[in-house]
């Protein structure tokens, strides 16, 4: 993966585990690079960090009785990747994009704070979804990763958090009209839950997980990027706007 390794699991039992990704030290020793602790039935995570040197990774299970698995060993050479700077970062309002109220303007979202306010639309009961907006990098990229950032506090998987949405890119400049003309489909995200309660109820794993940054990975085959479109489709509250506090982006600009 984009600097490290990533693990794809399936745990159709829900199983409270651990999941485990070691590395070693420069002492040459194995140490925890990485610990997933989940219950899902299935999902990927990371250990990153690394640089594109051959390193040798090894994962195992652990379950809340201290059993173990034996240990997968594999050898990889992580790909480049860093975050890009967001003090390139624009916004790039075209005529059909979504507006921003209430002062909290698309800027927000790359402030580096994860705090209130963030970027927020405006109501409209005459309002269809999907909705978008759209914003300029600052430069072209290969994009590895993003992470999102909820509005927290009250607010955290209820309301206009994103819940279903999809993410496009182009390398050049979009369409003065606004449409969908010369746009790539990245990729199709779903905002997860990770303790599956019911709506506007949430636990302290939930509050870990979102106080982290929700991770979303492109693949590989994505084209090189510098414009973005966000099309929400679904918001936690099945209503028809949006809100969140902050976003960023990960890839290889070279």
């Amino acid at each position: 993966d984009f600097g490290g390794l990533n693990v794809n699991f399936e745990n159709p039992s829900e199983a409270k585990l651990a999941i485990v990704i070691i590395t070693k030290d420069s002492n040459g020793d194995f140490i925890p690079a990485e610990t997933l602790y989940t219950q899902m039935k299935s999902g990927y995570f990371a250990a990153r960090g690394f640089d594109t040197l051959s390193r040798n990774f090894g994962v195992y299970i652990r379950d809340r009785w201290n059993n173990y698995s034996d240990t997968v060993y594999k050898e990889v050479s992580p790909l480049f990747e860093k975050e890009l700077e967001k003090s390139r970062f624009r916004s790039y309002e075209l005529p059909t994009d979504e507006e921003s109220g209430y002062g909290w303007v698309m800027p927000n979202i790359w402030d580096g704070k994860r705090t209130e306010p963030g970027f927020h639309t405006i109501p409209l009961s005459n309002r269809e979804m999907p909705i978008h907006f759209t914003f300029d990098l600052g430069v072209v990229a290969q994009l590895s990763r993003f992470k999102l950032w909820q509005r927290e506090g009250e607010w955290l998987y209820i309301h206009g958090n994103p819940r279903k949405w999809t993410m496009w890119g182009s390398e050049t400049a979009p369409n003065a009209n606004g449409s969908f003309d010369g746009w790539t489909k990245l990729l199709d995200c779903e905002s997860i839950k990770p303790s599956g309660s019911p709506y506007a109820v949430v636990t302290g794993d939930d509050v870990a997980y979102m106080s982290a940054g929700e991770e979303f990975v492109f693949p590989l085959s994505a084209p090189r990027v510098r414009y973005i479109r966000m099309q929400i489709h679904q918001n936690w509250s099945d209503t028809k706007f949006l809100h969140f506090t902050e976003i960023a982006f990960w890839g290889d600009s070279k």
